[in-house]
């Protein structure tokens, strides 16, 4: 069961009989008879042939997405068996947003595979939302975003405080004051991460409980964007310290507080609620929590 549907994933992924089998070592035939027997199995046709590819039926693209989930939870099992025996060893899939995974983790991660070297992490980058889902469906071990998401099926445990400030380009008009009032901001040009992310989400409540209504808004899906079009002078945004140490070392971007308004968020670690944990996945949230507790948030 485990090697067809492994060979049936191979071929959806390739959309072809012959290039599953060169990447799986496994003569042709036998790729289509491993296919012919999943298609007995589930009284479904998967796959439906023609002469320049392979496309997924509807139950094909029900097995594609269920039969990932089987294969992951299936090494997980071995994961946590072998942990009854031995140290701890083997992959652990971990998730950020993006603040947290591009900026925050990538020290840490250095110092924790130097300290478990047999432990070898993977890492997925994409917005809050999006790794509380893979997390949920046990496509990662662990998560780690900005912003608390509730779900019956994810444990939420907090792992450190962050602060945002207003960030503008070291020749704006506001540069050279420490603190503003909103009602400068009145006529700003807002560059901002996609609905979804926690900056976002972040900047959004800003503009609600100010009621600050943006004149314009341009969406980006990195902040990397955000930050080389604010030093552009493009518009102004709302970032972590943690995004723009080495423009504020540059002094190329500036960052300034908000009179009478703080924008506080937490990073929190999640995984799926009752759910056992490998020892990789024990021995990392300590570390991660612990690395939180000893460095200190960089100064605004």
């Amino acid at each position: 069961m485990e090697q067809g549907l492994r060979i049936f994933i191979t071929v959806a992924k390739t959309r072809s009989f012959s290039r599953a089998a060169e990447e799986l070592h496994l003569t042709q035939p036998a790729v289509s008879q491993q296919i012919r027997a999943l298609e007995t199995r589930y009284g479904a046709r998967l796959l439906e042939r023609n002469n320049k590819s392979v496309e997924l039926t509807p139950a094909g693209n029900i097995l594609l997405r269920e039969g990932s989930e089987i294969l992951n939870q299936y090494a997980r099992t071995k994961r946590l068996i072998d942990d009854l025996t031995q140290s701890a060893s083997g992959p652990l899939s971990l998730g950020a947003s993006y603040t947290f995974g591009e900026y925050v983790l990538p020290p840490m991660l250095a110092n924790f595979c130097a300290d478990y070297p047999q432990i070898h992490p993977k890492v997925t980058i994409h917005n809050t939302y999006r790794i509380g889902e893979e997390v949920r469906r046990r496509m990662l071990d662990i998560g780690i975003v900005e912003g608390r998401l509730d779900h019956p099926e994810l444990e939420v445990q907090p792992v450190s405080e962050d602060e945002l400030f207003l960030t503008v380009p070291t020749n704006h008009w506001l540069a050279n004051k420490e603190t503003i009032h909103v009602h400068e901001l009145a006529h700003e040009q807002w560059l901002l991460r996609e609905e979804g992310s926690g900056t976002r989400e972040v900047a959004n409540q800003f503009f609600l409980d100010t009621d600050l209504s943006p004149k314009n808004i341009l969406e980006f899906g990195s902040t990397q964007v955000i930050k080389e079009s604010v030093e552009s002078g493009l518009g102004v945004t709302i970032l972590s310290p943690w995004c723009i140490r080495k423009e504020r070392r540059l002094h190329t971007l500036k960052t300034i507080r908000i009179h009478g308004y703080r924008m506080h968020r937490h990073f929190y670690a999640l995984t799926r609620a009752s759910s056992f944990h490998t020892k990789a996945m024990d021995l990392f949230l300590t570390f991660l929590i612990t690395e939180q507790k000893n460095h200190s948030f960089p100064s605004p």
